[in-house]
Parts: C-alpha cells; structure tokens; sequence
C-alpha cells in the first residue's frame, strides 16, 4: 500500500465518521424540535389558562364591586283596588344610572313589574316600589325581583332579592257608604 490508498481509506474513514456525525446530529435536532414543540403547545396552554384565570378575576372583581339590596317586608293594601308595595335599598355598591325590574312568571298575583325601570340610585336611598295586586290574593307571599342593574359607566350587574308580603287591614267602609247600605 502506498500513501495514495493510505490516504484513500484515512479520507473514507474520515467521511464514515462525519456521516455518523452527521445522522447523530440531524437526530439530535429532529428531538430538539420535538422537544422545542411540546414546549410551544405547553407555554400556549398555560398562556390560555392565564388568560381564562385573569378574566375570571376580572368578573369576580366586578361582582364584588357591585351593588348590594335589600327588599324591606312590604304589604299589600286597599285604596279602591289592591296594591303591593316594598322598598328597596341599596346597601353598598357604586351609584347607579338605572335599575330595571324583572319579576317571575310564576307570580301572577302582581302585575306591573316586569321590565319597569326604577330609575337612578346609590347607596341609602329607599325606592318605593309598587305595583297591582290581585284582589283574592293569599298572604303572606314570598316576592323575589330579578334587578339589572346599569353603572353610571355602562357596567351592568344583576341581583336577586325578595320579601315577604303581607296584608294590611282592609280600611273601615265610611260612613256614606254605610248610610246606603242600610
């Protein structure tokens, strides 16, 4: 063997190796890039949870910020038909532009109180609030009212309250309509 087939087999040797080299390498990558995507799908879903985990603070944040009512026991009364009446207070919460009635199907006894609005309030302040009663209606009921309420930015909340209402003694007939009677 001369130096021309030394060199040869130390050239071929060489390029065995390199090539070895190579396919370890370019199979290194190929599990670098694996590697590099699970952890994009990985740093994805835990961009997604947080965001999900913000908006949820946020929405537990605006609850918590909202308006709080009372619905004092109200009574149902007599002056010439029946009527209900209550009083709602806002007990805590930012001041509000509107506040819009919803009242359940299942009380039919009152009419008048779906989707009236009760105007502007803030905290304190008492707001009457009325509506008709049927005349045969059984007492004491339980009232619940669904609010809207509206922010003096465009915020909105919606609460629940109830009470209970009783009767108020009907008033005495007076003394003309007693006079005819007889």
């Amino acid at each position: 063997m001369d130096a021309a087939d030394w060199i040869a087999i130390s050239a071929t040797t060489v390029s065995v190796f390199a090539g070895v080299f190579s396919w370890s390498q370019a199979r290194s990558a190929k599990e670098s890039a694996l590697y590099a995507q699970r952890q994009t799908v990985a740093a994805e879903e835990q961009l997604r949870l947080a965001r999900d985990q913000f908006a949820a603070e946020t929405a537990d944040r605006h609850e918590a910020n909202g308006p709080e009512f009372e619905l004092e026991p109200g009574s149902i009364y007599y002056d010439e038909q029946r009527f209900a009446k209550m009083t709602l207070r806002q007990i805590a919460g930012p001041a509000l532009r509107s506040i819009v009635v919803s009242h359940p199907d299942d009380h039919d006894q009152l009419s008048g109180l779906d989707g009236r609005e009760l105007g502007p309030s803030s905290p304190g302040a008492p707001i009457r609030v009325e509506c008709d009663a049927e005349y045969n209606m059984p007492t004491p009921i339980t009232v619940s009212l669904t609010l809207t309420c509206t922010g003096r930015q465009g915020e909105t909340w919606v609460r629940g309250v109830g009470c209970l209402l009783d009767s108020e003694p009907d008033p005495e007939p007076s003394r003309r309509t007693r006079g005819r009677r007889s």
